[in-house]
């Protein structure tokens, strides 16, 4: 098992201090901070960092996750088994990416040259569909956007590259808040 970077060093790399948060616990993953109350520890830290002028979404990946659905949706649309662009917003990446394996060249040449327009059109519709919402709750399509703006679609497809050999193996794993942050 390769050795993970401690907080300290990953927090050195992208030159943030390390800071500690005086919350209080109100019970099982229920802490408060300021006008933060009864929210999970990410939460209550996504909402510190917002303050601090940051854009946070706390989803275990999920923002990665579906900018790189919301790349790929048009192939994942015209490869669709069933010929259904809803089947293909509502099938899950690890799903998708598995089912069309053989088309990894195609699905990563799409990522790597979707147009910014089109991009932001795949993103509104993955998260105006109500099984997306209830599986990605604190995903917003503003944030996916911001998140695109940050994020340069061949980087996209790099980590769609990664995931596409092993999809499920990645699938858990993902740091819990993805942090966008003009400092950087």
């Amino acid at each position: 098992m390769p050795k993970r970077d401690t907080l300290e060093s990953q927090c050195d790399v992208i030159g943030w201090p390390i800071s500690s948060l005086h919350a209080v616990k109100n019970g099982p993953k229920c802490w408060s901070l300021g006008e933060v109350a009864s929210a999970r520890p990410e939460e209550v830290v996504a909402c510190h960092i917002d303050r601090s002028g940051s854009q946070t979404c706390w989803c275990e990946g999920g923002s990665i996750n579906l900018l790189i659905k919301a790349a790929a949706l048009d192939i994942f649309t015209e490869r669709n088994e069933f010929q259904d662009r809803e089947d293909a917003v509502e099938r899950f990446l690890e799903a998708q990416l598995s089912n069309l394996r053989n088309h990894e060249a195609e699905i990563l040449a799409r990522i790597s040259t979707i147009s910014d327009h089109a991009l932001a059109r795949n993103i509104d519709e993955l998260l105006a569909n109500v099984f997306v919402q209830n599986q990605y709750p604190r995903v917003n399509s503003k944030f996916m956007k911001l998140l695109a703006t940050y994020v340069p679609q061949t980087y996209i497809a790099q980590i769609a590259h990664i995931f596409i050999k092993k999809p499920y193996d990645f699938r858990s794993g993902w740091p819990d808040l993805t942090v966008i942050d003009d400092g950087l």
